[in-house]
């Protein structure tokens, strides 16, 4: 499964190269990043008040973090990324994973699938009654389906670029966390 979504680009993977040692790193994230044990309810509803941009876990070698929601907020991805924090020649590796593909989109194609499966047996049981909204139905179901397809994937996108972001100004000197 994870390589079908990687293949279509629900899964995408990043490296940056940081000059900050793991333990810099890990603490300046934690500054960031507000506590969450990513349970059922969290992972779906992550909008928070605190001023912390993700919510997650961060540990000394690796994290698991979610951008927080905001009302009013464009960029709500629901992306989420783990990473590992490697010590190579004096620089910090960062590896990270973005994953788009949560179970409140799995429900949606869940309802998709159920749905064409459902006027497909429509059809072919009132076979001598096909009526073109049958196909007008069909196609809208498609194309929601790939729009829905190109927000997640615009959202892993987003989340990566964010993170590399995210991740270059945690190496400042003169940053205020």
């Amino acid at each position: 499964m994870e390589k079908f979504l990687h293949k279509i680009g629900l899964i995408q993977y990043f490296s940056i190269e940081l000059d900050i040692t793991p333990e810099e790193f890990a603490q300046r994230l934690q500054n960031i990043v507000d506590i969450d044990d990513f349970g059922f309810f969290s992972i779906n509803f992550t909008y928070s008040n605190t001023l912390k941009v993700y919510k997650g876990i961060v540990n000394l070698n690796d994290f698991k973090i979610k951008r927080v929601r905001r009302l009013y907020d464009n960029r709500q991805s629901n992306s989420i990324a783990t990473g590992t924090v490697e010590f190579i020649n004096n620089k910090s590796i960062v590896n990270t994973k973005v994953n788009g593909f949560t179970l409140t989109y799995l429900f949606i194609l869940l309802i998709f699938i159920l749905t064409i499966i459902g006027v497909t047996i429509a059809i072919i049981v009132n076979f001598s009654k096909v009526d073109f909204t049958i196909f007008l139905y069909i196609g809208f179901i498609f194309i929601m389906f790939y729009v829905v397809y190109k927000q997640l994937v615009q959202n892993v996108k987003n989340t990566i670029y964010d993170l590399q972001r995210e991740f270059f100004y945690l190496t400042r000197k003169e940053t205020i966390y």
